[in-house]
């Protein structure tokens, strides 16, 4: 509760400061504002990958490859943001493109791997790869004058920018529909926390759909709901991959002597097989270690003493 209660007054201290900072100089604003969310979409990825072959966690990690990929397009976005001088001949339109496209494919990874829950997969990287190269294709359409017009300067967003973000919302919507019907796989924590990002997802989509101007308040508002969503998975990662693995070890567990079952901090007895299912373990089965199975067997005992 107090990680939940510190993260919730960051998030607020940081969007704060943002606001602050839009009020001086928005070109500041976009500018933290986007790396903080690049950032924060990075780590997600960083975390997921260098835990994988301990904590292995498929809808996470399918997360983070999303996440990832998106904050490189953002990346672009940001650089190629008006103000920024990297590309000034592009105007506003580029950097608009560059947003859709990523917005795109980060709601399409989620919908997909919330599709996907609760399969589990022995290698993230093919999935990575394949991202990657459509994020490629997308940035070569974008730069070759093959993608969509999403703003026209001095008249705004063109009806594609519009009409994909509603696009792009009602695929979020789905996934939140799908998280909804398969919260049985996840712990109350990450459901929750999920749930909350990706609703915060909608919302800045949602805030995208009307304004007029790059430097606007809805805007603004896009920008800071985004962070929250980036935040909020982030949360979930780091709690799943890092904090759960590392307070188990520094814990003490009270195992039934006869199921295996653990008692958790609420008093309830949860099958061991079910915890390391939630810890992202995948292919669990069952077998007999050589000790048992002398005790059991003990007609068969050189099965296992190499007789």
């Amino acid at each position: 509760m107090a990680q939940v209660f510190a993260a919730t007054i960051s998030t607020g201290i940081v969007a704060a400061m943002l606001i602050v900072a839009s009020r001086y100089n928005y070109l500041l604003f976009h500018t933290a504002a986007e790396l903080a969310s690049i950032v924060a979409g990075s780590l997600l990825f960083i975390v997921a990958a260098r835990m994988w072959n301990i904590f292995p966690n498929t809808y996470l990690m399918l997360l983070g490859v999303g996440f990832f990929w998106a904050s490189i397009i953002d990346a672009t976005h940001l650089m190629a943001y008006k103000g920024m001088g990297v590309f000034p001949d592009a105007g506003t339109n580029l950097p608009t493109q560059l947003w859709v496209f990523a917005r795109y494919l980060q709601a399409a990874v989620v919908l997909v791997a919330t599709l996907d829950l609760p399969r589990k997969r022995r290698r993230w990287w093919p999935l990575a790869l394949v991202i990657g190269a459509i994020t490629a294709i997308g940035l070569a359409s974008i730069f070759e004058g093959w993608f969509p017009t999403a703003y026209i300067d001095g008249h705004g967003l063109t009806e594609f920018k519009k009409v994909s973000e509603y696009i792009i919302s009602f695929m979020l919507v789905i996934s939140i529909a799908l998280l909804v019907s398969k919260r049985r796989h996840l712990d109350s924590y990450t459901f929750g926390w999920l749930l909350a990002a990706f609703t915060l997802s909608v919302m800045s989509e949602l805030a995208f759909t009307f304004y007029v101007s790059v430097y606007g308040i809805s805007n603004m508002v896009g920008h800071l709901f985004k962070i929250a969503a980036y935040s909020a998975v982030l949360l979930v990662t780091v709690r799943a991959m890092i904090t759960l693995p590392v307070a188990a070890l520094k814990t003490h567990a009270r195992i039934c002597a006869r199921c295996k079952a653990i008692q958790e901090d609420d008093g309830t007895w949860t099958p061991v097989e079910k915890i390391l299912s939630e810890r992202g373990v995948s292919g669990l089965t069952h077998g007999v270690c050589p000790s048992c199975f002398r005790e059991l067997y003990p007609e068969h005992r050189d099965l296992v003493d190499g007789g």
